[in-house]
């Protein structure tokens, strides 16, 4: 007989002065484990044995219980570490297999279908044990009425701008390089810009040059039902800087004049605070004159698309899409403007100026196969405004508002109040006319054309189809153009009030086809005021020569030498920097380069 196994019991380190073990105990534990804890861990109950399980904590539809509910559980402490003390398997389980000796069954196989979810919510269209059932004569009008619901909450979503936060930044880069021996001389925010009034200034007609073709009004007539093609001949103007024009040099020699500047870069300057684009515009300072000049087919001649829109066209690599990038959608634009100023002329009707064409007075044509490039005399008037007048505000009074600060007070005063008594603060502007509507210089109009892409793709800026809605939805496309193409349109109409222009044409013209950026046909042609666009847009004229009031008055008091003003590309500000041996035509060859 075996003998049975005795059972002593362990030694008990018991201190007689304190509780707790013995203080030479720590030979005893020095390899034992432990289990890690941190003073961040959540201290709960040793067991918790009234907590339900997590599988009873989900409701009879499908529906867990709040969070709030979660968070107040209690958790056991150190139950997300691994314990030393756990039991580990072991691969016993491998020495033993189960045999089934019934029949097997099949197992069923349950497919989800489009109204499982709302069947568990309890939202089902009908019963389940009446499911792929279908009441004869019926099309299904519960599932196309959810259809509908979820159509329209994605149009919601796309109407409001839903996760836009997740899109990615469009990044703007400059149309020119700031160099590294250019010196910073000014910055103007666009919200003290916004600040400043300005009289609309007096004018004087200095001359009339060219020539001056009379309007078609059969293109009045074309609407989307009788749409016209758009013709190939391409009308070109001569784009002179300020600074190369003759009647400006004349000008200047007369002394009739300190400010020399073109329709074109003033009504940029004009429309700065809602440009997005970035441009620059060059300074130059002769003596005691001052001209304000541009880059040939540089961002100020660019007639952008959908520059206001949310969602701006984009400058990317797809193949696919290279017809609807922003730079190919502005030389389309460019394009189908000087196609449909051709076309809506009479060239055989022309009306002569008191004087020839500065630029070139022989007309010339060029072309190649069935195109043909026509050169447009055109028809210019130079004017001489009167800026002798303090910054102000409608009343009349100084701009000074109560919420401006101290600094930006005197900063406007030093900049708005020079040169304001000078007799000799004149600017001279040249200005563009496009067709008359009478055989006289009594009624002058300006031409001008909106295009329309791709209504679906990036950068359409949520626009109507003209082809199909432009007779029946003419006001709602109207203001979506408004909004999409705000600078551009501003700068049109400070264009003809520059010219004293009381009526602007402008052409709606859409592609034949989305894919095709070559052929094109105009929908309609509408007849607009310039004080009406203005108006609708939310122009200022007083804003607008606040602006350039102050621009002028910062470039009388540079020294000689040719300075920039730079739209910044990733902030609403203007930049005056000195660019000492900069030219124009060294730029325009850096940027060719």
């Amino acid at each position: 007989m075996s003998e049975l196994p005795n059972f002593f019991l362990p030694k008990i380190l018991d201190s007689s002065i304190s509780w707790g073990p013995e203080e030479n105990t720590k030979e005893t534990i020095d390899e034992i484990p432990y289990t890690p804890f941190s003073k961040f861990d959540k201290i709960g109950k040793a067991a918790d044995w009234a907590q339900s399980e997590p599988s009873k904590q989900i409701e009879l539809k499908g529906r867990q219980k709040g969070k709030q509910n979660r968070d107040q559980a209690y958790q056991t402490y150190g139950s997300n570490q691994t314990s030393a003390f756990a039991i580990q398997e072991t691969n016993r389980d491998n020495e033993f297999f189960l045999v089934e000796n019934r029949a097997s069954t099949t197992k069923k196989v349950l497919f989800k279908t489009r109204g499982s979810d709302q069947q568990k919510n309890g939202r089902a269209f009908g019963d389940s044990k009446r499911q792929g059932m279908q009441r004869l004569g019926g099309s299904g009008s519960a599932y196309k009425s959810a259809q509908r619901q979820t159509q329209k909450r994605h149009t919601f979503r796309r109407a409001y701008n839903w996760n836009d936060y997740k899109k990615m930044q469009k990044s703007r880069a400059s149309g020119i390089e700031i160099g590294k021996d250019w010196t910073l001389l000014e910055e103007i925010d666009f919200a003290r810009m916004s600040k400043l009034r300005f009289k609309e200034p007096g004018s004087v007609n200095y001359g009339l040059y060219g020539k001056l073709s009379q309007y078609n009004f059969e293109m009045d007539k074309i609407d989307s039902r009788n749409q016209k093609r758009l013709n190939k001949d391409i009308a070109v103007r001569f784009n002179v800087t300020a600074i190369e024009d003759p009647v400006m040099t004349k000008i200047s020699e007369e002394n009739k004049a300190k400010i020399f500047i073109t329709d074109v870069v003033l009504s940029t300057l004009m429309t700065s605070t809602r440009s997005f684009y970035p441009w620059e515009i060059f300074v130059t300072r002769v003596g005691d004159k001052v001209f304000f000049d541009k880059r040939d087919n540089g961002p100020t001649d660019t007639l952008t698309v959908n520059e206001n829109a949310y969602d701006r066209p984009n400058e990317y690599a797809d193949k696919n899409n290279s017809i609807n990038t922003a730079s190919s959608l502005a030389s389309e634009a460019a394009e189908i403007n000087n196609r449909v100023l051709l076309q809506c002329v009479n060239p055989k009707i022309t009306i002569d100026a008191p004087n020839s064409n500065p630029f070139n007075p022989e007309d010339e044509e060029t072309g190649v196969d069935d195109i043909k490039e026509i050169n447009d005399d055109g028809c210019y008037i130079y004017k001489l405004y009167d800026l002798n007048l303090k910054t102000s505000d409608n009343d009349g009074n100084e701009s000074q508002s109560e919420d401006d600060s101290e600094a930006e007070k005197e900063s406007r005063k030093a900049v708005s109040t020079k040169n304001s008594e000078d007799s000799g603060c004149i600017m001279a502007v040249r200005s563009q006319i496009d067709a008359t509507a009478n055989n006289s210089f009594d009624e002058p109009m300006l031409i001008r054309a909106l295009n329309q892409f791709d209504v679906k793709a990036q950068g359409a800026g949520g626009a109507i189809d003209w082809t199909t809605k432009f007779s029946s939805q003419r006001g709602a496309i109207l203001a979506t153009e408004l909004k999409n193409n705000a600078t551009k349109l501003g700068k049109w109409a400070f264009q003809a009030l520059l010219a004293g222009i009381s009526t602007i044409k402008l052409a709606f013209v859409t592609r034949s086809t989305p894919r095709n950026n070559e052929e094109f046909n105009v929908i309609g042609i509408l007849t607009f005021k310039p004080e009406d666009l203005l108006s609708k847009m939310g122009y200022e004229p007083t804003l607008a020569w606040g602006i350039v009031k102050v621009l002028v008055d910062m470039s009388l008091k540079l020294d000689e030498g040719r300075y920039l003003i730079v739209r910044d590309p990733s902030k609403p500000v203007l930049k005056l920097y000195n660019t000492p041996n900069l030219s124009i035509n060294n730029l325009e060859t850096e940027q060719t380069n």
